[in-house]
């Protein structure tokens, strides 16, 4: 049957999802493999990843843990057209990894090690893609396998460390801020007096949470977004200082709505309202980061041609 130009379609370019499932049955025995050992491996941590689930969801502070593993394979996804244009072929190196990550992953299950299990979990995932499709083709899947690491809750102990600080100076800047704007407050340790009463700025205001949170996102965002290296790297960076920043404020503001409205106006509801408010802060802030960044570059490279030789 002979078609007119004007029925004739244009190809469409393949999508991501698309080409990695139109797979080469070479590619097709590769994730084949991959496929079942992630199976056999799932099924062998179910305790420890039943632990892990009830863990994050019950624990406000890393309910963000159980999206991590999702938005990888998203990435992950994005990066397989790319796949064609590697070599195949298994790696020994990766294959003694991975046996390494093995023998570690089971020591922790017989020792009962929350965080090593879960970490080394993740590692023997990461080593499976490197045993089975190789060192260069792995390489194409180095930060969806590097952002498994969000997925992992940090050590009791060390999350414990990190609190006790991080709200010891949020309150100090935010009632050393409160006392130059003239308002009559008195800080012993991390509880703040006021004239209607005290306020205490407990773990849950540390700023632990939009610390992980935004750390998460801004290493998400300097990903995805058109910068090189080292600005991608800063954008992540950035995520520290304002989530430092925030917390202040968010201590200011709950602050001033206590001494106005009483304790009562910043307890419950208002209070998780504030969190996601902050949070939405954050990743504003950390969109408009990357966005700076990404301007100065154009602008560097404008001025670059324009100072070229012609």
């Amino acid at each position: 049957m002979i078609t007119s130009e004007k029925e004739a379609k244009e190809p469409v370019p393949d999508k991501p999802a698309e080409k990695l499932f139109a797979m080469t049955p070479e590619k097709k025995a590769v994730f084949v493999k991959i496929a079942a050992f992630s199976v056999f491996l799932l099924a062998l941590a179910w305790p420890i990843l039943r632990e892990y689930i009830v863990e994050c969801w019950s624990i406000s502070d890393y309910s963000h843990c159980l999206l991590v593993p999702f938005v990888s394979i998203y990435l992950a996804i994005r990066r397989a057209p790319q796949d064609d244009k590697v070599s195949n072929g298994a790696s020994w190196p990766g294959i003694t990894v991975l046996i390494a990550c093995l023998l570690i992953y089971l020591f922790s299950v017989i020792t009962a090690f929350a965080f090593l299990a879960r970490m080394s979990f993740f590692t023997v995932v990461a080593a499976t893609v490197w045993a089975v499709l190789g060192s260069r083709r792995a390489r194409n899947y180095a930060f969806p396998l590097l952002f498994l690491v969000f997925a992992v809750p940090p050590p009791t102990s060390l999350y414990d460390q990190m609190t006790i600080p991080m709200k010891l100076f949020a309150t100090k800047i935010s009632c050393w801020m409160l006392d130059m704007g003239g308002m009559a407050v008195v800080r012993e340790g991390n509880i703040i007096h006021l004239r209607s009463g005290s306020l205490e700025v407990a773990d849950a205001c540390s700023g632990m949470r939009s610390l992980m949170t935004l750390l998460t996102l801004g290493a998400i965002i300097g990903y995805l977004s058109p910068l090189p290296l080292f600005r991608g790297l800063l954008t992540f960076v950035c995520a520290i200082p304002l989530a430092i920043l925030l917390n202040i404020g968010r201590i200011l503001a709950a602050t001033l709505i206590a001494a106005s409205f009483g304790h009562q106006a910043i307890e419950g509801t208002p209070h998780e309202i504030s969190g996601y408010i902050a949070l939405g802060v954050g990743l504003l802030g950390l969109v408009g980061v990357a966005s700076l960044l990404e301007l100065s570059l154009e602008r560097k490279g404008r001025v670059a041609a324009a100072e070229a030789p012609s």
